[in-house]
Formats: C-alpha cells, structure tokens, sequence
C-alpha cells in the first residue's frame, strides 16, 4: 500500500490514491487487522497497531491534513506535516499471508452461510474443517469473529446427514444445521426461487434478443435491460450453490 500510494502521489493519481487508501483504511486495517486485534490482545498487537496506524496517517496526511495532523499529535509531539515519508517494505512472509487470507475465507464463508440461512448469532455454530491445517493457530479469532461453539480441524471429516457443506479457498467446513433450520422446507423454498428467477432471465433474454426492441428502445433502457440480466445471472448462481451446499452428499 505504501508503495501504491507513493507511486498514486509521484503522477497525481488523487481519485486511485482515495479509493486505495480508504479500502485498506476501512476494510484491512478496521476490518479485520483492528478486530483480530481484540482477540489477540498482547503488547505486540498493540506495537503493531501503533506502527501501521502511524504510517496510514503519514500516506493520507497529504490527502487530508487537518484531520491526520490531529489525531497524531494525540500520541507524537512533533508535527506529521515535516515526519519522515514512510518506505515500503518488503519483507512479507507468504506464509503468514497466505495463512491470514485462509482466515479470513472461513471466516467469510460462515458469515455468509449464517446470513443466507438468517441464523442469527446468537446461535452458536460448531464446525469442522478440512485442508486448514495452516489455521489452527487462528482457531481463536475464527471462533470470535464466526460465533462458534466448537472449531475442529479434521481432514479425514466427511458430510453428516444436516450438515450444510461449504467450499472456501482450499477448504471444506462442515456445518450441522439440522436443528438451526429446516433443510426440506429451505430446499422447497430455494428451488421455487430458482424457479422464478430463471424464468425471469429467460425473459429478459427474449427481449434482448429482439432486435426490434434493441434498434428501437433507448440506449438507456436497453443498457438497463443487459445489467439486470446480469444481476439476476449473479442470483441464479448464488441460488444454485446454496441448493447445492443443502443437498450435496
């Protein structure tokens, strides 16, 4: 990011320069980095904490000093507008990356599975998982972050009657839900929307196809037309995969 963002300054790049900064800002640092820190609370964390907050104020002090210039002086004397401009560095293990962004996957999946489901958390999950070996010792903020009950980390698991089966990455998690929702009724309701949904694209299919309605209608409205058929493609997909992880043996 900071070499990104140095590079986004050097060719007066403000509007890249923006998004990047707040996309790491909002969804890296608050996100994840910020939260993860809360469960694994020791003096490193907060060292850690304090080194990447400093440098993401110096890339964004350019940008937006006031704002930067007052919250630095809350724990630094000197001033951020004459501080020293951060390096990059190049010293990330892909090890340790590529096990933070297995995390991060399962930690995904299982949001997403409790809200396809509408499983609230205050239910607590118990789940098993296959291929993560890398993970176990994040087992904790897995926990925190997904509410589980019990993690297990199990590579000879297989999928139990109820159990919802999810991929994510290289991954495999195995969710009982048999008693969090009703499989049958669940599937009856998946298929009828897939049902619907499908019929829907094939309409909109037809009419994109005409060419009367492509030469005739306004630029607009048929541009409207194509992006609706791709969102409801996108909701088909997601319908199908849903029915797949309730109805895969």
């Amino acid at each position: 990011v900071t070499k990104k963002a140095t590079e986004h300054y050097e060719r007066y790049e403000f509007s890249l320069l923006g998004e990047l900064l707040r996309d790491f800002t909002w969804n890296e640092f608050a996100d994840w980095h910020l939260e993860i820190a809360k469960v694994q609370k020791s003096e490193t964390t907060d060292q850690i904490l304090l080194y990447v907050l400093e440098r993401i104020l110096k890339l964004w002090h350019p940008f937006m000093p006031f704002v930067t210039e007052e919250i630095y002086k809350q724990y630094d004397a000197g001033m951020l507008m004459v501080a020293e401009w951060p390096e990059a560095q190049h010293k990330l293990s892909k090890k340790d990356a590529k096990t933070f962004e297995q995390m991060r996957e399962a930690v995904t999946a299982l949001r997403n599975l409790r809200a396809s489901y509408k499983i609230a958390y205050s239910q607590p999950l118990s789940v098993t998982i296959t291929g993560a070996k890398a993970i176990k010792d994040q087992a904790g903020v897995v926990k925190s972050f997904a509410k589980l009950d019990e993690l297990t980390f199990d590579d000879k698991a297989t999928k139990q009657d109820g159990d919802i089966s999810l991929l994510a990455g290289s991954m495999r998690l195995f969710v009982p839900v048999a008693d969090l929702i009703d499989v049958k009724a669940e599937t009856t309701r998946l298929k009828k929307e897939l049902e619907s949904a499908e019929g829907y694209a094939s309409s909109l299919e037809k009419k994109l196809a005409n060419k009367k309605y492509v030469d005739q209608a306004p630029v607009e409205v048929v541009e409207g037309t194509k992006d609706e058929l791709e969102n409801v493609a996108q909701r088909v997909k997601m319908i199908e995969q849903e029915l797949a992880q309730l109805t895969e043996k």
